[in-house]
């Protein structure tokens, strides 16, 4: 995923060319890939989920995507009734989430639960480069 970033990077770069057939080449580069981001991200997103509620299930934590587009992580664990046990899971899995896109991370100690910690994240659109 990280070789997405360098090819928008790469075509925003020659986007401006004076040169109208590279120009031309960049923008449609640019048009591909984020409608590959559109396209894939979202289950993308749902399958790391997935995997880290089978890796972690032997912890007690759980983890599911949801949501439009599958931008909300719901984390959950009865651990998290400890705010610092949060801060430990969201470094831990910080980049990833922000590589993902993910808009936003819900902590819940116990499915169902009406509280619950939060961080909105501010994630680019997936179409975004």
């Amino acid at each position: 995923m990280k070789h997405l970033h360098k090819y928008g990077v790469l075509a925003a770069s020659f986007a401006d060319s004076e040169d109208t057939e590279l120009a031309t080449a960049a923008t449609s580069l640019k048009n591909e890939l984020a409608a590959f981001r559109v396209k894939h991200m979202p289950a993308w997103r749902r399958n790391w989920a997935a995997a880290i509620d089978r890796t972690l299930k032997d912890k007690g934590i759980e983890a599911r995507a949801f949501g439009r587009r599958n931008r909300s992580l719901d984390v959950i664990g009865g651990q998290f009734a400890d705010y610092s046990a949060i801060l430990k899971v969201r470094q831990t899995i910080g980049a990833a989430v922000e590589l993902l896109r993910f808009g936003r991370v819900n902590f819940r100690k116990h499915h169902g639960a009406d509280e619950y910690d939060y961080f909105a994240l501010g994630a680019p659109p997936d179409e975004a480069l």
